[in-house]
């Protein structure tokens, strides 16, 4: 009940969480709550109606559930290597860790660089430290700060100008080929870092 009111009705409580991840929570009370009524159908029709069908009902069950899995397991489970990003973006955490003082400010993009959430532990200078650029979504809501977004996509705009003197942030970590088109050609910022799939940029001045 405490998750079920905490996703979608979260003001009842006055607890200020992101509605949007509790709700993942509700799998669980969810998912043994429908193993406890298939168990009770398959008892029903077991009992009440036919013993074949139900054992019907299962093995085709099983067989959907075993084709999903395995369908899933393809798909995520390959001889690719799926984590170099992430391993750029730590040894680009390591070069700004070692190259910059604990008042610089960074800004990363949450919204395209992939595992980037360890950043605010791996550098242990605050549990605000690392502005984050999230999800454009999140921006069209009408209380959500427009800063993190117009510094990491419009960054020569006067908007973008004016909130990277508000926020003072110096460094930008980005995901290589997305938006970091629009630093390349600036003349406000310089490129410092370069991987196969991370940039990092230093605002002048």
């Amino acid at each position: 009940v405490i998750l079920f009111v905490l996703s979608f009705y979260p003001q009842i409580l006055k607890i200020d969480l992101p509605s949007r991840r509790v709700v993942n929570y509700l799998v669980v009370p969810f998912s043994i709550l429908s193993a406890y009524f298939i168990f009770y159908l398959f008892y029903y029709i077991q009992k009440k109606i036919n013993k074949n069908l139900a054992i019907g009902l299962i093995l085709s069950i099983s067989i959907a559930v075993f084709i999903n899995g395995y369908a899933d397991s393809i798909t995520y489970f390959t001889i690719d290597n799926q984590y170099q990003e992430s391993v750029n973006l730590y040894h680009a955490a390591r070069y700004l860790r070692e190259n910059t003082r604990s008042s610089d400010k960074i800004l990363k993009d949450h919204a395209n660089l992939k595992a980037d959430s360890f950043l605010k532990y791996f550098f242990q200078r605050g549990y605000d430290y690392v502005l984050s650029r999230t999800f454009d979504y999140k921006y069209e809501q009408n209380k959500r700060e427009q800063c993190t977004y117009l510094m990491a996509t419009q960054p020569d705009t006067e908007q973008g100008k004016k909130c990277y003197s508000k926020t003072d942030t110096r460094y930008v970590i980005l995901k290589k080929d997305e938006d970091n088109l629009f630093f390349d050609f600036s003349e406000n910022f310089n490129k410092i870092y370069d991987s196969d799939a991370v940039v990092i940029y230093m605002r002048k001045g």
